[in-house]
């Protein structure tokens, strides 16, 4: 176990200086947000709880052996902090998404930018097979998501996939240059020749972007022959195969549950909806197994 050095001096207590005792004392014990704010206005963070004594409370020692670095820096910012009462934690976390997005606030890591996330969609013609992902999910209606950002890189590892499946390369050098450069295309097309009819492919596509099914994972790892590849290319085949996995988990097969959940329609859910079906969601699952853990970082997770 690494040594602690001791502390000559007490840690300062920079947010029980500034507001007093009675300050936290007087919060209610009820579900709201909470907004806390520099000397110049600037909103530094934006939170929630179902208590929010319970949760400002935390902050009031600061204790620096306990807390991340970011929140100590941020917490001897502080100058103003202001609540909102809310009727349930469910209309809380609702709140504190609309806020995030609204403010960006400095401290805040999740759920401040919902522009970066995504849609992927799928057109077919002929024998030609064209997938893309785009940022704005008016322009088309042949799109699934909305995804996080991290759907880019999955969207890289599906092209290589299925063009590997589609060509067999030998080597990854084989593969198209903007396949394997550092910057993920935004559109990629393929010319499906009869090996693999498109009539074919297509729903395996459909089922796995829309989270019914995750077939098409099972037929890209049979029809991939590992042991003919080089060594760098198995290793990039398999962690292609590892990103796809984990985005249909986290991606479309999450977003299918949570609109079977919430009676979403078909269609795409907006980027701003993503976030708060998630937080629903997670309420809801709360709610179920009847736990008083909070849907939110505390001040050691940020």
């Amino acid at each position: 176990m690494a040594e602690r050095q001791l502390r000559l001096f007490p840690h300062s207590k920079p947010l029980l200086d500034r507001f007093g005792s009675e300050f936290f004392a007087a919060v209610p014990k009820k579900p709201g947000v909470y907004v806390m704010t520099s000397s110049t206005g600037q909103i530094l963070y934006v939170g929630q709880s179902r208590n929010l004594r319970s949760r400002l409370g935390t902050y009031r020692n600061a204790n620096p052996e306990h807390l991340p670095r970011r929140i100590v820096r941020m917490v001897h910012l502080v100058a103003s902090i202001t609540w909102e009462e809310c009727q349930t934690g469910r209309l809380a976390k609702v709140r504190e998404n609309e806020l995030l997005r609204l403010h960006r606030p400095r401290f805040n890591r999740a759920n401040t930018f919902p522009q970066a996330y995504c849609f992927l969609g799928m057109r077919t013609s002929g024998r030609r097979l064209d997938l893309y992902w785009t940022r704005d999910g008016e322009s088309r209606r042949d799109l699934f998501g909305a995804f996080k950002s991290g759907a880019v890189y999955a969207f890289g590892a599906l092209c290589r996939l299925l063009w590997s499946t589609l060509h067999q390369p030998k080597s990854p050098h084989d593969l198209p240059r903007q396949l394997i450069t550092g910057r993920t295309p935004t559109e990629f097309t393929f010319d499906v020749d009869e090996r693999a009819d498109v009539a074919a492919l297509a729903p395996l596509l459909n089922s796995f972007l829309a989270g019914e099914s995750d077939e098409l994972l099972r037929w890209l790892e049979t029809v991939s022959s590992l042991e003919q590849l080089l060594q760098f290319h198995q290793n990039l085949v398999r962690a292609d195969l590892e990103t796809l996995a984990h985005f249909f988990e986290t991606g479309p097969k999450r977003l299918h549950r949570l609109k079977f959940e919430h009676g979403v329609d078909d269609g795409i859910v907006l980027k701003e909806e993503l976030d708060d079906l998630l937080a629903l969601s997670a309420m809801n699952r709360t709610d179920v197994t009847n736990t008083r853990r909070s849907e939110i970082p505390s001040p050691r997770g940020g």
